[in-house]
């Protein structure tokens, strides 16, 4: 027993017993204010500093580069000479705040922090599809106002129509490896979800990528280039994951496995 430990069980010993329980009950009723209210304020007070420190940041990096390129929510992936940017949530902080000050907060669902037709490129992997169809015409809207004209955008994103293609008898060996590495990769790598997967593999890896990591909207080509057009979007075209005609956008994505290319969807698109 430490002697910490023996502090504790001779005090209790010697004190009342209506004083011990009310110690009791207040060092639970700490706890709890702690976690019910401390945490949120704390997650505020991160999210005001966030916010304070930004206009600097972007005020620092629009100085540095006269060719402005935004990336949205970039994660581990933060790309030199871009303006990085991820929309923490405070009250489950993930990263440390020495990794956020390398980063903006950037809230994708509220009015973006730039005056219009301020930035050259934009950027964003694997974030459109964590949103509502609704949230992702907001984001888009938001991507046209803040380009320039003549600005570009690239998307990478699941592709709904690989993940309805590896449903049924008649797939290809590619097809078949996907599913395998996928399963892996999700027992394994990313995370353990899959780990009871032993047969029916494409309808367990359907149900993931549509469910998973808070997937709300999974798109196909069409749909996406149909959003961004309704955006205000032009000339969208489909690219290769790492390759663009423009060498701004080329070697962008992080993911560079079979899972996280068999299945990207990329698109460019231009504001007129």
């Amino acid at each position: 027993m430490t002697t910490l430990m023996q502090l504790k069980a001779r005090f209790k010993a010697h004190s009342p017993r209506k004083l011990w329980s009310l110690l009791h009950n207040v060092r639970h009723f700490l706890h709890r204010m702690q976690r019910g209210v401390m945490s949120p304020f704390f997650g505020r007070l991160v999210l005001f500093k966030l916010k304070i420190s930004r206009k600097k940041q972007i005020a620092n990096y629009f100085a540095r580069f006269q060719v402005r390129k935004l990336q949205l929510g970039a994660g581990s992936n933060g790309l030199p000479g871009w303006l990085n940017s991820e929309g923490f949530v405070p009250s489950s902080f993930t990263h440390s705040l020495e990794v956020a000050s390398d980063y903006i907060f950037l809230d994708v669902c509220q009015p973006f922090p730039f005056k219009n037709n301020s930035v050259d490129y934009i950027f964003h992997e694997h974030v459109i599809e964590h949103l509502s169809y609704h949230q992702g015409q907001f984001m888009l809207q938001e991507c046209f106002r803040s380009l320039k004209p003549g600005g570009r955008i690239r998307i990478a994103t699941p592709d709904l129509q690989v993940f309805v293609g590896l449903y049924g008898n008649q797939i290809s060996a590619e097809q078949k490896c996907f599913l395998s590495e996928y399963v892996r990769f999700n027992s394994e790598v990313w995370s353990a979800d899959l780990t009871h997967v032993r047969n029916n593999e494409a309808v367990f890896v359907m149900n993931h990528s549509f469910r998973a990591w808070g997937h709300l909207f999974i798109y196909d080509y069409p749909t996406l280039a149909d959003a961004l057009e309704t955006a205000g979007f032009m000339g969208m075209e489909r690219q290769l994951p790492q390759k663009s005609k423009d060498e701004n956008l080329c070697g962008l994505e992080f993911r560079k496995e079979m899972v996280g290319i068999f299945d990207a969807l990329v698109i460019e698109a231009k504001k007129p």
